[in-house]
């Protein structure tokens, strides 16, 4: 939760700690999200999301960490939480993703499911075994209880099968827009 210690293990984790500390000093009335969002990336950059679409649908393998974890929230409901924490004067620290904690490749599994692809193309790997990647934590799991207790109810549902079917929604939105 919010109150956990916190114990960056890499260059890029430190930034971001030393960043909440610094904008909290200057501005305590600040809104900090810490978060792991996922949705559609942009042309000159993919999200794990997209990378993960891409490959099923381009009916190639995939690796997918078995070891790490996460509590993924779409990119629009994580934009209407932080609007709404900001209308109602919330501010300090707040975890701001899904309701469920699941490896990256679960994730990959479900995303599989919800877009009707062939899961067996997606392979556990170990990212424990990865010595070629810089150091990260294996959970980045967080507990979204602060924030649904400050946004109770109008809090959209968080399951990670309810964020697909919107994600899938929205592909095939894009895809209608395309042919326009």
């Amino acid at each position: 939760d919010e109150l956990a210690s916190v114990q960056p293990i890499n260059l890029y984790a430190q930034t971001k700690a030393t960043a909440e500390g610094a904008v909290l000093k200057v501005c305590p009335d600040a809104l900090v999200a810490r978060t792991n969002f996922f949705g559609w990336g942009l042309p000159y950059r993919k999200s794990f999301s997209d990378t993960i679409l891409d490959a099923l649908f381009s009916e190639q393998e995939i690796g997918l960490f078995s070891d790490a974890y996460f509590t993924p929230i779409l990119m629009r409901p994580l934009i209407d939480a932080t609007h709404a924490l900001i209308d109602k004067r919330y501010r300090g620290i707040f975890h701001m993703g899904g309701d469920e904690r699941l490896s990256k490749y679960e994730f990959g599994l479900r995303i599989a499911e919800a877009f009707n692809l062939d899961a067996g193309l997606i392979k556990p790997t170990a990212l424990a075994d990865r010595r070629d990647l810089v150091s990260r934590p294996l959970d980045l799991s967080l507990s979204n209880k602060k924030m649904r207790c400050a946004l109770g109810p109008e809090l959209s549902d968080l399951s990670v099968e309810s964020q697909l079917r919107w994600l899938a929604k929205e592909k095939t939105n894009r895809l209608q827009l395309q042919v326009l």
